[in-house]
């Protein structure tokens, strides 16, 4: 057996162990919440505690107001920025609604800080003003969409933006979809554990305003840092992605040639694929930092590093 099949075999092992560690938490998705307030709660009062303080403080709070966590609420029912903020004025001020519904006076830290239930009241009260009354999605969708269809925008997802970019469709299809099976992904890098270290990328294409700056051809330096940076897709669709020249960067050894080597391609990514673009080029994602580019890094190691990214993209907006 070869090293690389080794890798492939140790890393689907690592997510089936991984699959039964969330079945036997019984509800692996027991603390995602669609209701903004809750996710407010959760998120202000795990700053510097253990996360188990945390679901007492949301469990208080649902049974204070008799309340259903649910994952799978309509819009009618959930549970509103609306409806927290009159919560909270049923009391005389923050301290006893943080004191008798919360059970909790934590601060935001130990010097200078302040209620972490008047830390989500103020967020709520800004959710308020900006006409924020329920889940962030569909807000987040319509600005989106505004932002690439109307205002002719360009978005950048890097990492785990480009694991967002992807989840949501974004690439490679330029849209926000409903992605299911046969849409792309990102996985577990093959070797089963996190990579940090610098490689090298070759541009396949440039048709995109993020890569401007760049020739095809030209290879880039580029340092990594995920455990989860693998690009998978059908055969059929990578082609398609080829073919429309959307595969804009590619994992390459010292000679510029793609390779599925583990010094060559650090995570396995089918076809060496280290970004891909939309159909017009307007939103670009990739696993490599090359936001990470400033004067005396990596004076160690040759290369060139700085793809001129947002030179680039502020030029696009200058034309």
């Amino acid at each position: 057996m070869d090293i690389q099949r080794a890798a492939e075999l140790l890393a689907a092992r690592s997510t089936k162990d991984f699959g039964n560690a969330l079945k036997d938490r019984g509800d692996p998705f027991r603390d995602f919440y669609k209701s903004l307030p809750i996710c407010i709660l959760d998120a202000v009062f795990s700053i510097g505690v253990r996360y188990t303080s945390v679901v007492n403080v949301v469990n208080s709070y649902m049974a204070t107001f008799d309340l259903t966590i649910s994952r799978t609420q309509t819009d009618e029912t959930e549970h509103t920025i609306r409806d927290f903020l009159t919560n909270v004025a049923k009391y005389d001020t923050v301290e006893d609604f943080s004191k008798n519904v919360l059970h909790n006076m934590q601060r935001t830290s130990s010097r200078n800080g302040i209620l972490k239930a008047e830390t989500c009241r103020e967020v709520a009260l800004v959710c308020q003003k900006h006409g924020i009354n329920k889940s962030l999605s569909q807000y987040v969708r319509d600005a989106a969409m505004d932002l690439l269809k109307n205002r002719d925008g360009l978005m950048l997802g890097i990492c785990n933006g480009f694991q967002a970019l992807i989840k949501l469709g974004l690439v490679p299809y330029g849209e926000i979809i409903d992605t299911d099976e046969t849409c792309p992904t990102l996985t577990f890098n093959t070797i089963s554990r996190h990579q940090s270290r610098l490689v090298r990328t070759r541009v396949a294409s440039n048709r995109s305003p993020w890569l401007a700056g760049t020739q095809v051809g030209d290879i880039y330096t580029v340092p990594i840092s995920h455990g989860e940076g693998r690009f998978l897709c059908s055969e059929e669709l990578v082609r398609k992605l080829a073919d429309n020249g959307q595969i804009v960067t590619q994992y390459v050894d010292e000679h510029g040639v793609p390779g599925m080597d583990v010094d060559v391609n650090p995570n396995g990514s089918i076809w060496a694929v280290e970004g891909i673009m939309s159909p017009d080029g307007r939103v670009l994602g990739k696993m490599g930092h090359s936001e990470r580019v400033a004067d005396g890094l990596y004076k160690n190691v040759d290369g060139c590093y700085d793809m001129k990214l947002f030179q680039s993209a502020k030029k696009y907006f200058d034309i």
